[in-house]
């Protein structure tokens, strides 16, 4: 979305659209959409509109995180990675026959936690990729089909694809209520959760998923991961447990 604003001082600016990753520093549009004219009028707005395409969903499942976070690797590194648009992307790319639209790692610690939290169906407890394609039914299969054989030459036990729109809203949904899960998964009321975000080249997302799991163990800390690694990020959700006479200062990740 690109705006037009002229501000207090007569000056015109224009705003450009958001960067890549946009999760630190201003996004000069949103503010002034939300300042509501204070600081600065908004005289004319331009929008990218996409049509909405069909939709699949695919789960694919590994015996360690570290072949599923290289998998996403070398799909990025495939014709495939060149069409590839993040889940939290709003800008979009120019759309092709075919897309595949987003990546997500669910690890198995967040497997579990959904299936215990009982907001979805029951997945088998491992560390999970959710690949979301966008295209032509033709389309759509044959992404399916490239994907099926790069996460099977690294390990993957399981690979379901969605055979309706309405299988593939029920898979996505184990994306949807990741969050949310983590907080029902230690059936302890007080828990809190810090989020942490890292975002890092995709060439360095296994070693960076797999020390970060060493590390959560070997320091007893209880955590999930969901990552949006179709763009090299993923979020770290620490569960604490903050004890009654903590001063809020003082308190500490506890297993």
């Amino acid at each position: 979305m690109f705006q037009t604003v002229v501000l207090p001082s007569g000056e015109v600016i224009k705003t450009r659209r958001r960067a890549r990753k946009s999760s630190a520093g201003f996004d000069l549009t949103k503010l002034f959409i939300g300042a509501e004219g204070t600081l600065g009028i908004i005289t004319e707005a331009t929008l990218r509109l996409s049509p909405k395409l069909p939709t699949s969903v695919a789960v694919a499942q590994f015996p360690d995180v570290q072949n599923a976070v290289a998998a996403v690797t070398e799909v990025l590194r495939s014709a495939l990675g060149s069409n590839i648009r993040m889940w939290v992307c709003l800008q979009r790319l120019p759309l092709t026959s075919s897309a595949l639209e987003c990546v997500e790692l669910l690890d198995n610690n967040m497997m579990d936690a959904i299936n215990h939290a009982g907001l979805s169906c029951p997945f088998p407890v491992k560390d999970s990729l959710f690949f979301k394609f966008q295209g032509s039914p033709s389309s759509i299969a044959e992404t399916s089909r490239l994907v099926h054989g790069i996460v099977g030459s690294h390990g993957a036990e399981l690979f379901q694809s969605a055979r309706s729109f309405e299988e593939a809203d029920e898979l996505w949904n184990h994306r949807k209520v990741g969050f949310w899960s983590t907080f029902e998964w230690v059936n302890d009321p007080n828990t809190k959760i810090w989020t942490t975000d890292v975002c890092v080249p995709p060439s360095k997302l296994p070693q960076l998923v797999k020390e970060t799991k060493e590390d959560m163990s070997k320091h007893g800390i209880i955590s999930t991961i969901l990552g949006h690694v179709g763009d090299g990020k993923k979020c770290l959700p620490l569960l604490h447990f903050p004890r009654p006479c903590m001063h809020p200062a003082d308190t500490q990740l506890i297993p």
